[in-house]
């Protein structure tokens, strides 16, 4: 154990010790296995994070996204693949939120099929955007959204989103108090227990500091859903449409030669403009129910 540790968020357990040396603020419990980023960022960091720059940026594997609104076509089609497991749990659309709901993809894709859909998101240029668009997306945290708004939801979706969240306990009994009785939690969030991480270690691309601040494993993910009041109906690795020229970039951080390969064979034009669905088994897809 080492000195000036923190306690496990999830347990309460004192025998947390980091996880990686090269990852100084990545914590592991070895009580309950849970995965955190220690320290927690302040709010005023996060909504100064994630700016225009998170969402086009540079280096995605470093920071956010090389250009979220150029990979529109990508994104969509990943929500649509997506709604085909939404559709067992629902006879008929109801009340939704989208919880960090970026440009509103999501939430268009929603309106589109007879949801009545709303989002909130921290970014200004992101909600912004979405507003611009038609969409009723409030803009700031989830925790000041929760305060003012009513029970009344069917389903709340937290897309890529679940390991940004700062203190997810106290926002999944927010999202328990927000939906009607037996109403569902939709979301998808990096996996610890994956064949990724296990392969990768610290170079595991889950890995984002300052960004991604809890990693759960099925076992940690369902211990904190029962905690707040949720059973699981299902879960499964989920993965995403991307580009070919996305596809090479992020192999390249693992395995140089294919990617150098890949980019030699395969055209970058043509790459920038096919749609690929990847699902590389690190990322995990959940609905749970209120009970």
């Amino acid at each position: 154990m080492e000195n000036d540790c923190p306690i496990c968020y999830l347990c309460q357990g004192p025998t947390t010790h980091r996880l990686y040396a090269s990852l100084p603020k990545i914590w592991i419990c070895k009580k309950c296995g849970l995965v955190f980023h220690y320290p927690q960022p302040e709010l005023d960091f996060l909504k100064e994070h994630y700016g225009k720059g998170y969402f086009i940026s540079r280096s995605s594997v470093a920071v956010g996204y090389d250009n979220y609104l150029r990979d529109e076509e990508n994104i969509r089609m990943s929500f649509r693949k997506r709604f085909r497991y939404i559709d067992r749990f629902f006879v008929k659309p109801g009340r939704l939120l989208d919880v960090g709901c970026a440009a509103g993809f999501f939430l268009s894709e929603a309106v589109s099929r007879g949801w009545n859909a709303e989002g909130v998101e921290i970014s200004a240029f992101m909600s912004q955007y979405a507003q611009r668009s038609g969409l009723r997306v409030f803009e700031g945290a989830f925790e000041e959204y929760a305060e003012k708004a009513d029970a009344a939801f069917d389903m709340v979706t937290v897309w890529d989103v679940f390991e940004h969240l700062r203190d997810p306990r106290k926002d999944l009994c927010k999202i328990h108090r927000l939906l009607k009785r037996g109403g569902c939690l939709v979301m998808t969030t990096p996996a610890i227990d994956s064949l990724p991480h296990f392969l990768f270690r610290e170079r595991w691309m889950g890995f984002k500091e300052e960004e991604h601040l809890f990693f759960f494993s099925k076992k940690t993910m369902n211990s904190l859903l029962a905690q707040c009041g949720f059973k699981v109906r299902f879960m499964k690795f989920e993965g995403k449409y991307v580009s070919l020229d996305l596809l090479k970039r992020r192999i390249g951080c693992y395995w140089k030669g294919l990617s150098e390969y890949l980019r030699r064979s395969f055209p970058t034009r043509w790459g920038r403009s096919n749609n690929l669905y990847i699902n590389p088994m690190d990322i995990r897809l959940v609905i749970a129910q209120k009970i």
